[in-house]
């Protein structure tokens, strides 16, 4: 922001946490917000995909919901910037 020419920069951090109803939802998302990432896992081998989704599911147990309502939470974080332009 500032080599954007801003001032009275604000950047705070956004705890929140994102309920995925199963690991494939987790992964569809992961999908979707990956980018050249994405690109780059539909490159490879299926069974190297299948491997990557596999370890995927086993590192989501640890976020297993037990709230009732099934799926896997996980923690997340953003940053929120505020700023002002000069003038």
């Amino acid at each position: 922001l500032a080599n954007a020419g801003f001032d009275d920069i604000d950047v705070r951090p956004c705890d929140f946490v994102c309920h995925f109803d199963d690991a494939q939802a987790y992964w569809q998302a992961f999908l979707g917000l990956a980018g050249g990432a994405a690109e780059a896992l539909a490159r490879l081998p299926e069974a190297t995909q299948a491997a990557l989704r596999a370890a995927v599911v086993d590192d989501l147990a640890a976020h297993c919901c037990d709230d009732g309502r099934g799926g896997y939470l996980l923690p997340a974080r953003t940053l929120v910037a505020s700023a002002r332009r000069p003038g």
